[in-house]
């Protein structure tokens, strides 16, 4: 009788996409724009998060992720079981999950309530008592990025 024959020629592309995976991740925020001032849109969105001396703090990021984390590890165990049942890369299943994240916070910011409210006189100055959702700018510059780990430093919390 003939032994059987074992080919782990998937075993190691699986083993190798685990390495890879190890590298990868996805950062969501604002990369690039400006306001029509010349304001950056990463320091909008930080003094958005953070606050500042007249700007309280509203945490769209953290509040999503905060908020959303059960929805999150379903996205990402979903995106590794697309890596290892059907072969997606890693960078792709990574990139997934980054559109998830940043679907998820313009979500936040347009369908969540972001406390404290505006103040009277903000409200009037906008026309509107939405928090962040001014020019749009800001929501449309709300993005992903799929980076080596070691690229990945300077984020909200870091």
């Amino acid at each position: 009788m003939k032994s059987p024959t074992f080919n782990d020629k998937k075993w190691r592309v699986l083993a190798a996409s685990i390495v890879d995976s190890a590298r990868k991740v996805a950062k969501v925020g604002v990369f690039s724009g400006t306001e029509a001032d010349g304001t950056s849109l990463a320091d909008v969105l930080a003094f958005q998060e953070f606050g500042t001396a007249t700007i309280p703090e509203r945490r769209p990021l953290r509040r999503t992720f905060e908020e959303k984390r059960a929805e999150l590890v379903k996205v990402c165990e979903g995106a590794a079981k697309q890596v290892v049942l059907h072969g997606m890369s890693v960078a792709r299943a990574v990139g997934l999950i980054g559109a998830w994240g940043a679907g998820a916070v313009k979500a936040t910011i347009t369908q969540g309530d972001l406390p404290p409210p505006l103040a009277p006189a903000t409200i009037a100055a906008k026309g509107s008592s939405k928090p962040l959702v001014d020019t749009g700018r800001l929501l449309g510059a709300i993005t992903w990025s799929v980076v080596d780990e070691a690229d990945a430093k300077g984020g909200v919390g870091e």
